[in-house]
């Protein structure tokens, strides 16, 4: 059903439009974390990221589509997974040293 959906999409707008589509929709995505994070915007809350992260969602499954790499995507995110997973297991510390909204905001 989903990958309907995306062909009739890719069909009716491009694919070429499409891929400048999801560049717009991570943009915005971007622009709503950054400002509910960093900023402290009042007027960007965690519904809004939802739905960016589901544009971006549909985006990406368009992507997956248009470059005919559904298997291969799975088969990565089935591998960065395990991969995760290992990291995690084996105590690696990737944290990178962000402030919290407090510090940010002294």
């Amino acid at each position: 059903m989903e990958s309907s959906i995306y062909k009739r999409a890719v069909d009716k707008w491009g694919a070429v439009n499409q891929i400048a589509q999801m560049f717009e929709e991570m943009g915005e995505l971007m622009t709503a974390i950054s400002r509910f994070y960093f900023r402290e915007r009042k007027d960007v809350s965690k519904e809004d990221i939802a739905e960016e992260i589901v544009d971006v969602n549909i985006m990406t499954k368009q992507m997956e589509y248009i470059f005919g790499i559904e298997d291969k995507v799975k088969d990565f995110f089935d591998l960065k997974m395990k991969q995760l997973e290992r990291q995690l297991s084996i105590g690696k510390n990737f944290k990178i040293d962000v402030k919290t909204k407090e510090e940010y905001f002294r």
